[in-house]
């Protein structure tokens, strides 16, 4: 395979990878919507206390969603640098 076709591989499984999250971003959204996590079912500290984060960093995971989806819909995005809120919660490394 010439590194053309492996450039042009990697692509086309990066598309790949973001259309499954965007799967999930409206999975996501319908369940947010159901349980009330947004005012009822706020997620409070206690809630996250097991996955070793707060409120505001689920909050921050929350936004870069939020953006996520805004893109991939063609909708306006506030700029900002996303990496940060990845980088932290990244779990593979």
């Amino acid at each position: 395979m010439s590194k053309k076709t492996d450039f042009a591989r990697r692509a086309v499984d990066m598309a790949s990878a973001m259309a499954h999250l965007a799967d999930s971003l409206e999975t996501m959204e319908k369940i947010y919507a159901a349980r009330e996590y947004g005012t009822a079912g706020v997620i409070t500290d206690a809630d996250l206390a097991e996955l070793g984060i707060t409120s505001e960093d689920f909050n921050a995971i929350l936004g870069v969603i939020v953006r996520f989806g805004q893109f991939i819909n063609g909708q306006a995005v506030v700029a900002t640098d996303n990496r940060i809120v990845v980088n932290k919660y990244r779990t593979d490394v």
